[in-house]
């Protein structure tokens, strides 16, 4: 049975005991009073990157030495406050055959994903420390791609973002193809890598009136 349907039980229940024990012919009093125009907006999360373009990193031609770097702004542009932003890394390997006649080094067969260096800062330039799902706390740099990938979601906005506030969180991502002397292998090798951002809403509270938004609804009730 569901609650709905325990309530009207009960009502029905409580309106025959009344009956019984008023009898008679009198009509009792009563008076109804609706309560209409109750209106609740749900609010909005919007977490909204900003770069120098579409793509953060797009890149060709690289050879062992390369660096690049990028800066990236998060801004809550939504209206409810965001309490973590969860950062995640995907990405697809594509690992062609080695180029005909170019000498390999059997001492090291590593792929393009574990020579790809990867470093978060702040915008004061201090190394980025996170959270991980158990709570425990890491320095994102000088990590492989393959690291941080494995690392799986990590929250790099400690002190969340308020919404309307104007702040945002804005970091330098910083990446090198590490020069070991020896990948001739990794030639025409390449990646394709998606940084997630999953922004997760304040937790849950009592609210007052706020006396701000416009209602949608005529005021109707509506029953079942």
């Amino acid at each position: 049975m569901s609650i709905k349907k325990k309530i009207g039980l009960g009502v029905a229940s409580g309106a025959l005991g009344l009956a019984m024990i008023s009898g008679g012919t009198w009509a009792a009093f009563s008076d109804s009073e609706t309560l209409a125009d109750n209106d609740f907006f749900a609010g909005t999360l919007d977490l909204k990157p900003e770069m120098e373009s579409s793509a953060l990193f797009e890149i060709s031609d690289l050879a062992p030495g390369d660096t690049m770097t990028r800066n990236i702004n998060l801004t809550n542009a939504g209206s409810v406050d965001i309490k973590h932003v969860w950062f995640d890394v995907t990405y697809t390997l594509n690992d062609v055959a080695n180029p005909t006649g170019v000498p390999i080094d059997p001492s090291n067969m590593n792929k393009l994903e574990d020579d790809i260096k990867v470093s978060i800062f702040n915008l004061d330039g201090s190394p980025l420390e996170a959270m991980k799902r158990d709570n425990t706390t890491l320095v994102l740099t000088g990590l492989t791609l393959k690291e941080l990938r494995d690392l799986g979601e990590v929250d790099i906005s400690r002190n969340g973002l308020a919404a309307g506030s104007g702040d945002s969180d804005r970091y330098e991502i910083k990446l090198e193809y590490v020069n070991l002397g020896n990948q001739n292998h990794q030639q025409g090798d390449s990646i394709t890598a998606q940084l997630i951002f999953n922004a997760q809403q304040r937790d849950g509270m009592e609210r007052a009136n706020t006396g701000s938004g416009t209602p949608t609804g005529n005021g109707d009730v509506i029953t079942d």
